[in-house]
């Protein structure tokens, strides 16, 4: 993950001069793991590699199963668009983006993607997978990715609500977090919890941008949240009043 100090993954400070060797060393990372698949969100999907969104769709007489389809590929390398209602746009099987290798695209669906989306899938032969019914189960998607595609490591690269995800669920071996020394230009409020953290350290990312922003610390905002237990197994509300004081008290301190 690439990020300004304020948090954002996207926006002006990605060409700032400061945030270029940054950026370098993230391409560089990219390659490090070798991997032979990416996977991004339906919001990243739709910014970055997919034609927007799906047009509307005509009614289907083909009653397509909900039932796991691996297309033919000719190449080895994917890029796993989770999209659990289906509604992005494609214009072909394959992604071709100047400086990556051309990627098959395999879709990530729960049950609610429509039987017209199933077909407008089809009529492009690209693959998909269904894993759950009206949330991901992102442990049976990763099995499923092995099992169908054999990949075997995968690089989480956006957007945020992925990624935090398989974090919360368990499913992340390895974590590498690149960041620009620049903010976001008109950002002075600045967002944390002690849930973004870890059960050893749930303060961590509380203190760090109090570290980062101390020589501004009269022109922003820092604010924390509170509420959710962190319990990787079983998040759940927490919301007694001591538990509010208890919470932002060590995050507030070090800012």
């Amino acid at each position: 993950m690439l990020a300004s100090l304020n948090g954002k993954i996207d926006g002006s400070f990605m060409s700032a001069p400061e945030a270029k060797p940054v950026a370098a060393e993230y391409g560089k990372l990219r390659t490090t793991f070798d991997c032979q698949a990416t996977m991004y969100g339906t919001t990243t999907m739709e910014e970055v590699y997919a034609e927007g969104r799906a047009p509307a769709l005509e009614p289907c007489r083909t009653h397509w199963p909900r039932e796991d389809y691996a297309a033919q590929s000719d190449v080895d390398n994917y890029i796993v668009s989770v999209d659990p209602e289906g509604v992005l746009g494609w214009a072909a099987k394959y992604i071709e983006k100047k400086g990556r290798p051309r990627a098959h695209v395999i879709k990530v669906l729960t049950v609610q993607a429509s039987n017209e989306y199933l077909n407008y899938l089809r009529s492009f032969d690209i693959s998909y997978i269904f894993v759950g019914e009206q949330e991901l189960d992102c442990a049976l998607a990763l099995r499923k990715l092995k099992e169908l595609f054999h990949i075997d490591r995968l690089p989480l690269a956006g957007g945020a609500v992925m990624n935090a995800s398989l974090l919360q669920n368990g499913l992340i071996d390895e974590l590498s977090i690149l960041v620009s020394p620049v903010v976001e230009l008109g950002c002075t409020f600045f967002d944390t919890a002690e849930v973004y953290g870890s059960p050893d350290d749930p303060h961590h990312n509380e203190e760090l941008p109090g570290q980062a922003l101390k020589p501004f610390r009269d022109q922003v905002i820092i604010a924390t949240k509170f509420g959710i237990r962190f319990d990787m197994s079983s998040p759940a509300v927490n919301k007694p009043p001591f538990h509010g004081r208890l919470s932002c008290s060590p995050g507030h301190e070090s800012s």
